[in-house]
This record gives structure tokens, C-alpha cells and sequence, in this order.
């Protein structure tokens, strides 16, 4: 999700072609990235663990020099953490 909200997702999701792209959220702090989906997160029921801004710091470095939006084939590719 983190991945997402940076960069934006496009293309089909689950067969079916969205007219525009989600927009990428990365012009906002890691703090706002965190706080977001930790909204979400905990609004959906999801017993999962909050969100840090470190969470969001680490992967925003992992990313830098990328310019566009994810599609779900490669966001699929991505290995699961354990």
C-alpha cells in the first residue's frame, strides 16, 4: 500500500480498466503517508499493525528515482515479507 499511495496505480485491477490513474500522494511527508493508511487500515477492520513514517521513509528510499504509477503485474512480482 505504501508503494501505491508514492507512485499511483494504473492499468486494469482484476480485468477491469479504470478511465484514469490514481493519483501519486508522494509530494506529502512520510508522517501523512503513514497516517493515511493507517486510517484505512484500522477503518476496514485490518488488525494489522500501524504504519510508521520509518515504514514509509524505508520504502520511499528503495524507490527513489521512480517517475510513474505501479501496475498490479508489478506489484504482484513483488515477494511477500514474511
Amino acid at each position: 500500500l505504501i508503494r501505491i499511495l508514492l507512485y499511483g496505480l494504473t492499468g486494469p485491477i482484476d480485468g477491469k480498466m479504470y478511465s484514469s490513474t490514481m493519483v501519486a500522494l508522494n509530494g506529502n511527508d512520510d508522517a501523512y503517508i503513514a497516517s493515511a493508511l493507517s486510517y484505512v487500515r484500522n477503518s476496514m477492520g485490518n488488525k494489522a499493525p500501524t504504519v510508521t513514517p520509518d515504514m514509509v521513509k524505508k520504502i520511499r528510499q528503495e524507490l527513489a528515482g521512480r517517475t510513474k504509477a505501479w501496475t498490479m503485474d508489478e506489484l504482484n512480482a513483488i515477494p511477500a515479507k514474511k
